[in-house]
């Protein structure tokens, strides 16, 4: 997403896909549920990543 004064990207998006992801694994085989699982990460580039820590 560009900043609308300056051009520049605010944000860095990734995504990431599991296409057979099982929730509730430890679970009895009917209760266990298989979906495809997708996680979209934004960092804000505004902030400075800090050494040493996951971040956002």
């Amino acid at each position: 997403m560009p900043d609308p004064a300056t051009g520049e990207r605010l944000s860095d998006a990734e995504v990431a896909e599991i296409p057979a992801y099982t929730a509730f694994a430890g679970r009895t085989k009917a209760e266990r549920v298989t979906a495809r699982l997708i996680v979209r990460r934004v960092r804000d580039l505004a902030k400075p990543a800090v050494v040493g820590e996951q971040g956002e």
